[in-house]
């Protein structure tokens, strides 16, 4: 034998852009990035099956995800928008979407779960070692633009901090906030006063906000031993904005009249804020420990002239402290959890307003106070196809609430009006559920059942109210899996709600002139009843992607809110007058990947409708409002010199009040992005926006363009020329509909600006 080589032919692999393996769908980031982009939330947007908010959010096949992870770990938390608009997405090999995940190991094989989580894995490069993105901007009028991050993710300290400051209207600031749920809002202490509005429900948020921002955020995460993690976090934001805003509110009246109002709003809102958490968790087979110690520390302060119908210069103070605790400790021993949880939370929030006119001044202080506190110990048992698990403990709330104003004419009386209330709220509560998983589906029943004892003190006048309350909570839920392309998900659910201190006062309080709040000493009365369904579609293979979900609600108060129109104020309050109302929910959406345009689409849809009771002027109304929407997104890149996004969003905002007519205005947004590449470093952007709106008998037409211009120099360099609103555009209107008014806004448009960008990678 004589050995002699042999020439192989080339051989080109490829990697599918989505793959897939049992509960997780891989997605190859390359595969939908474009030029143009810089982060991972610029690709998020392509990838099918995903929809991503402007502020960074997260929503997988129609469900919001409950968990982000980077190379495994949660390092970012509830606060994952800041990751998602800062890592480069040249360092993202792969997103992968995980359905049905357990985020507490021990219960992977005990309880099923219907959450959804992200996990991004990062490419060697960019791993075990310090790696980030620098970009800074300048230009004319006055514009400036950093945002800089950086990053290492050793196996035993990870790393991502960043720093974001800008005046070219992204307001960085709110992502350092994350979305309080009802419940937890409930157990901070209240914000009566309400502050100064910068945002507009139409346009991208940056068009018409005119800001100056910064927001530090480190985070870090150090593996202690074999199995825990420690993670602290520390954001810091600083914000200026400035905003004017003409306003004209029609307000429905009985025998078809309408109130008038208009005015128009120039002000400063200025915010402060220092958000540190550290968390120790542990995430085993055996146990599980988190122990979460957060803070958060906020200034608010606010100068706003208004003229029109009520003119005044209004001055606003609000800071808000709170601090938590929240502890979970679990253990497993064969196939029995035991665990005890606690949580306590204090809050403060003093609020401050000070109202000048012609000829009088209001002035206001409020403080309120909250302190929550839970304890509850919890046991599983699991045996052949169930799992039965029980929680117990208590809970114990306490609010305050201390209120002067002085300066109301013609409202009762001229005198200063007080609050001084004590709400004390104790509650213990058992929680049983069974749940049931054999192979296709699963099912979970749970029946919490709870006694609520309160006591609302009123200070002032020396008067106590009491009150005694049984609450249970049954529900239901269950999933159908016939295989891997289909889902079917079904829940349905009663409860009587608990009693809420919001409206438990005497003396009227002003959130916003000439708007009075007034409350009631009567306890609250409410059921609510829910179902929905889900039915969730993927196949990977062809790259489609679809979900709708159906959901019903029926609610009964027996506390009617009432509108009142005096000479001076708007005055809203509550009587006892028993009534039920329902809301209806249908949304869907379908993404599909569509080779013969080497892109794919994206169709979305939205029904929702709610009816509402109301008491104004003495006269009971009834009002159904309701909201069509319909938005189609194509991306393509039929060539290699040229990629193409379009977005189309159609929507009917209507309102109807019995034995009235129906009023509905009617918006259509397109949004056009083309980027030419003529080489391989140089390519041009334009993107165009169109936006249709009937304002009443009038049709009104809006244009916007901008235009990028990106030269990449190197791997490590590039260059950007960005040109926004070249039509200089100046103003821009909307109108909506609540159930008891119209409401038409004028909003001024960023003007015409360009900044230069360099861009550097580490």
């Amino acid at each position: 034998l004589k050995e002699v080589p042999v020439e192989l032919k080339e051989v080109l692999i490829k990697a599918a852009p989505v793959s897939g393996s049992g509960d997780t769908t891989r997605y190859l980031t390359s595969s939908f990035a474009q030029k143009n982009d810089l982060t991972l939330g610029d690709v998020l947007k392509r990838m099918p099956g995903f929809t991503v908010s402007d502020d960074g959010r997260i929503k997988y096949n129609g469900k919001e995800i409950s968990d982000f992870y980077i190379e495994g770990s949660d390092i970012m938390s509830s606060k994952y928008s800041i990751a998602v608009n800062s890592l480069r997405h040249d360092d993202v090999g792969s997103v992968e979407a995980i359905e049905n995940h357990q985020p507490i190991k021990l219960f992977e094989d005990l309880l099923f779960s219907n959450k959804t989580a992200v996990n991004i894995t990062l490419k060697e490069k960019a791993k075990n070692r310090w790696a980030g993105m620098i970009h800074a901007g300048a230009g004319f009028p006055r514009q400036w633009d950093m945002d800089a991050n950086i990053m290492r993710f050793a196996k035993k300290i990870k790393i991502l901090s960043t720093y974001k400051g800008n005046n070219t209207g992204n307001n960085v600031s709110s992502m350092a906030l994350p979305a309080l749920s009802s419940e937890k809002e409930e157990e901070d202490a209240r914000q009566i006063i309400v502050p100064q509005s910068v945002r507009n429900p139409y346009l991208e948020e940056r068009k018409t906000l005119f800001n100056r921002s910064h927001l530090l955020s480190l985070n870090g995460q150090v593996l202690v031993g074999k199995s825990f993690a420690l993670t602290p976090q520390l954001d810091l934001n600083r914000s200026t904005f400035e905003n004017t805003i003409e306003e004209e509110r029609h307000y429905f009246l009985e025998n078809g009249r309408t109130l008038h109002i208009a005015e128009r709003e120039s002000g400063t809102l200025r915010e402060y804020g220092i958000s540190p958490t550290l968390r120790l968790e542990a995430n085993t087979r055996k146990m599980y420990f988190l122990n979460i110690l957060s803070s958060s520390i906020k200034w608010q302060a606010s100068d706003l002239s208004v003229t029109g119908t009520y003119p005044n210069e209004v001055n606003k103070r609000m800071d808000y402290t709170h601090v938590r605790n929240f502890l979970n400790l679990l253990y497993r021993r064969g196939r029995k959890v035991i665990g005890i949880q606690s949580e306590n939370r204090w809050s403060r929030r003093p609020q401050h307003i000070d109202i000048l006119q012609s000829d009088t001044s209001i002035h206001e202080h409020i403080e309120t106070f909250a302190f929550y506190s839970q304890a509850s110990t919890t046991q599983s048992l699991a045996f052949g196809i169930a799992t039965l698990s029980i929680e117990e403990g208590y809970r114990f709330s306490r609010h305050l609430l201390q209120s002067h104003l002085e300066g109301l004419r013609g409202f009762s009386s001229s005198q200063p009006v007080e609050n001084d209330f004590d709400y004390r709220h104790t509650q213990l509560y058992a929680s049983p559920s069974l749940s049931l998983r054999r192979r296709v589906w699963s099912a979970t029943l749970s029946v919490p059942l709870s006694y609520q004892h309160t006591v609302y003190e009123d200070c002032l006048a020396g008067q106590s109210y009491r009150r005694n309350k049984w609450l249970w909570s049954p529900s239901v839920s269950t999933v159908w899996v016939p295989n891997n392309h289909w889902s079917v998900s079904l829940n349905g659910g009663w409860k009587r709600l608990p009693d809420r201190s919001e409206h438990f006062y005497t003396s009227p309080l002003m959130s916003a002139y000439p708007s009075l709040q007034t409350g009631t000493t009567g306890f609250l009365n409410a059921e609510m009843t829910h179902a929905g369904a889900m039915i969730r579609y993927k196949n990977i293979l062809q790259g489609l992607f679809g979900n709708i979900q159906i959901n019903r609600q029926w609610t009964h108060h027996d506390l009617m809110v009432t509108q009142d129109f005096g000479s001076t104020y708007i005055v809203t309050g509550f009587v006892q007058n028993p009534y039920t109302v329902r809301s209806d929910h249908v949304l869907g959406s379908m993404s599909y990947m569509i080779n013969a345009i080497r892109g794919g689409l994206t169709l979305k849809g939205l029904f929702s409708t709610f009816d509402s009771r109301f008491m104004q002027n003495g006269q009971p109304k009834q009002a159904t409002t309701s909201m069509k929407q319909l938005s189609l997104q194509v991306y393509s890149s039929p060539s290699d010199l040229l990629n193409i996004d379009y977005t189309c969003t159609y929507s009917e905002h209507a309102h109807r009040l019995k034995e009235e007519g129906r009023r509905s205005t009617h918006t259509l947004h397109q949004k056009l992005s083309l980027t030419v590449i003529p080489t391989e470093k140089l390519n041009f952007m334009v993107i165009g926006n169109h936006y249709y709106h009937t304002l009443g008998n009038e049709n009104k037409h809006f244009w916007l363009l901008d235009a990028n211009v990106n030269y990449r120099l190197s791997s490590l360099w590039s260059f950007r020329l960005a040109a926004q609103n070249v039509f200089d555009q100046r103003e821009f209107t909307f109108l909506s509909y609540t159930d008891m008014m119209s409401l038409k806004r004028i909003y001024c448009i960023r003007p015409a600006s360009i900044v230069f960008s360099v861009i550097t990678s580490l």
